[in-house]
């Protein structure tokens, strides 16, 4: 998540930017964020990415593969 912050988020600006990493516990769960300040994307898109019908192997599946992998074990 923050590999993709970085390469997405703010190496395509040319002023550069911020990451933002934050890690709490919550009743029984660690909660794990990540911020940017890069350009973002347009909502549509991001419903598309994130559709449990959507098939590939682009960064946004591999990792919703690998936190469904780490949470359900």
């Amino acid at each position: 998540m923050v590999e993709n912050a970085v390469k997405h988020g703010l190496l395509r600006q040319s002023k550069g930017g911020t990451v933002l990493i934050r890690i709490a516990r919550q009743n029984d769960f660690t909660l794990i964020e990540v911020h940017d300040d890069g350009k973002g994307m347009e909502q549509e898109v991001v419903n598309q990415l994130l559709s449990p019908t959507r098939k590939g192997k682009g960064g946004i599946v591999l990792t919703r593969w690998k936190l469904i992998s780490v949470t359900s074990s």
